[in-house]
């Protein structure tokens, strides 16, 4: 339409896309004032459907109007569309698309739609995007690969920069990459997100991918900074993979089931502010979400991807998270993804979350988050899984010596074999619900203690004289020490031990689960001076044998018998039916041998025997607290 004129209200203007399975993209409207470049009018009713297009050429206008879930997209490499800072209008609801090469002023402020670079933007210095809508910047474009580079951008209140990562759709996961921005200043305003949710590995893809699932079962959760959440019919979460100090991987998607996919997982963002990193609203790379199929199938929780931080300074009061995808009924939820911050200086007060999805047949585990600033030497290790119990935290093979390792909330670490631990008396901190597992070797000072975490030492443990467990009115403190472990057997030798108030020591035997039962055996712990305070114990309950396991195993029910109890010291108790209770065993005045298993009736297991606790304190055994070695109660079915 063109006037030089027009008061023809453009309300009553319409061009829109058909309904069906997906709506039909809307049509052009052009009207073309005295200034000759005219307005481009696109509007589809609030019916969000395929887009509006403009073959490949030159294009500017006055002003570009979308509206309505009215998405225009530019197609061709080779076109060039030229906007000033008032030529995108609109309500937030629409996406204007280019392929080509978008050519824009120095200093560029706009709002009102998503402008989405699929090709390159060329001319900004200094980015503001105002009121609604927003800015999405893709990894790999014809033009474009990786780095973005700007003096300043400022993500305004109330839109999101999106970050869309390279992944060429292929299981050689090392060539995918994020996006990278570098820039002088970044803010990002309260209510403002940069995000790459969902950005991630589809369902069943990438390194830590769920598992899918068939007819009537469910999937597993993906993997990358912990495992995935494991499905209600047994199918293990995704392992996790990556580098803590520097992430820059894709998290993985869940598995999927019946055909019903699983979350995707959620991309990788990559910041580097050579002067200030404001943050007062959101940055996000969380995993998607699981969700019901048919009969009776759940997929899993994706993810959470990466977010990785080079800043000379951070401020602000906002979030940073990379958040697993929670699943629901039986499927398992995402784990956590990972996140690195690296600040000359560090004044920001606001949230850092990779904890895994909630819900489904499991949490997912935790991911990591790693701070370092001018103050550090070696960094801040954070795990928390808000409250969820998932699987561990795997970290990467290496050797680990955090300033301070936070654990709460249910989060779970775990080292392998070959990685090595130095802790210090402070480096280890929590709410008494997280766990520290070494399968490798623990380098410790000589007078040690362990308050507000638990410590199981599943490889050796080394340098620690004076050990104490727990402290009164803190969080639980608690130090599991195992018989059996690739680098240690049978005995622990320390100076002195104190098990304070609220404190526990486990001691756990090691088992060969070969049906011969005199090569297994307890811990042996040696000591000049022993002390278990009031309200603290050492305890071998539940350690031993399992159901229907060891010499004095009961006789198995079935039917309406019920189980025979398992006996040790004396004959197991009857069960009902005439099922015999086990056999006593062992040596009254030397017993090294575990406890026998109460015995399994119709698939329902008994209760596990008591471990083996063997004390040896040359000066001094105090004890106010409890010594324990209980049995289990048995299952009713």
């Amino acid at each position: 339409m063109k006037a030089t004129t027009n008061a023809f209200p453009t309300t009553h203007l319409q061009a829109l896309g058909g309904s069906g399975n997906q709506y039909g993209g809307p049509g052009t409207i052009y009207l073309e004032g005295s200034s000759g470049l005219g307005t481009l009018a696109i509007d589809n009713g609030n019916h969000n459907g395929a887009v509006a297009g403009l073959m490949e050429g030159q294009y500017q206008f006055d002003e570009i109007h979308l509206t309505g879930y009215g998405h225009l997209q530019v197609f061709g490499a080779t076109s060039v569309l030229t906007l000033s800072n008032d030529t995108l209008t609109g309500d937030g609801t629409a996406w204007l698309i280019d392929e080509g090469v978008t050519i824009a002023p120095t200093d560029f402020t706009f709002g009102g739609a998503v402008l989405a670079v699929q090709g390159e933007l060329s001319g900004p210095q200094a980015i503001t995007t105002t009121g609604s809508g927003g800015l999405q910047l893709y990894a790999s474009t014809p033009w474009h690969s990786g780095v973005y580079t700007f003096t300043t951008v400022t993500v305004g209140s109330g839109t999101t920069l999106g970050m869309i990562p390279f992944n060429n759709g292929d299981t050689n996961y090392a060539d995918d990459y994020g996006v990278e921005l570098r820039v002088q200043n970044l803010t990002v305003e309260s209510d403002a997100t940069i995000s790459a949710d969902g950005q991630g590995y589809a369902s069943t893809m990438g390194p830590g991918a769920g598992i899918g699932a068939g007819f009537n079962q469910s999937g597993s959760g993906g993997g990358y900074g912990g495992r995935g959440g494991q499905s209600g019919n047994g199918y293990a979460g995704g392992p996790a993979y990556g580098d803590l100090y520097y992430p820059a991987q894709l998290g993985s998607g869940g598995g999927s089931a019946n055909g019903y996919a699983g979350g995707a997982g959620g991309g990788a963002i990559r910041l580097i502010v050579s002067d200030t990193l404001s943050v007062s609203g959101t940055i996000s790379a969380n995993g998607g979400n699981g969700g019901a199929g048919p009969y009776w199938s759940y997929s899993g929780g994706g993810a959470g991807g990466s977010i990785w931080i080079d800043a000379g300074e951070i401020a602000g009061t906002g979030l940073a998270r990379s958040l697993g995808g929670s699943a629901v009924g039986n499927g398992g939820s995402g784990a956590g993804g990972r996140i690195a911050i690296y600040a000359q200086t560090n004044v920001f007060s606001g949230t850092l979350q990779a904890q895994g999805g909630s819900g489904g047949y499991q949490a997912g585990g935790a991911g990591t988050v790693f701070i370092w600033d001018a103050q550090s030497t070696n960094g801040t290790l954070i795990v928390n899984n808000s409250g969820y119990s998932g699987p561990a935290t795997v970290l990467p093979t290496s050797d680990y010596a955090f300033d301070r390792w936070l654990l709460s909330g249910y989060g779970k670490v775990q080292t392998d074999v070959t990685s090595t631990l130095t802790l210090t008396n402070q480096s280890v901190d929590g709410d008494g619900t997280g766990e520290l597992v070494a399968y490798g070797v623990i380098n410790a000072p000589a007078d040690f203690a362990v308050v507000s975490y638990t410590l199981r030492v599943r490889g050796d443990l080394t340098g620690i004289q004076t050990l104490s467990v727990g402290e009164s009115g803190a969080a639980s403190g608690r130090v599991a020490l195992y018989a059996g472990t690739p680098w240690h057997s049978d005995m622990y030798t320390f100076t002195s031990v104190t098990v304070e108030s609220g404190g526990q020591l486990w001691l756990a035997p090691s088992i060969s689960d070969n049906g011969i039962y005199t090569d297994d055996y307890g811990v042996e712990l040696r000591v000049q001076n022993l002390t278990v305070e009031a309200n603290a114990t050492i305890l071998a309950d539940g350690l031993g044998y399992g159901s229907s396991a060891g010499p004095g195993a009961g006789a198995p029910g079935g039917g309406f018998g019920n189980a025979g109890g398992g006996g040790y010291g004396g004959r197991g108790g009857q069960g009902s039916g005439g099922m015999a209770g086990g056999l006593p065993y062992g040596d009254p005045y030397q017993p090294r041998l575990l406890g026998s298993g109460g015995s399994a009736a119709d698939s329902i297991p008994g209760g596990a025997g008591g471990g083996a606790i063997h004390l040896i304190a040359s000066t001094s055994l105090i004890v106010s607290g409890t010594i324990s070695a209980n049995g289990n109660i048995g299952s009713v079915g």
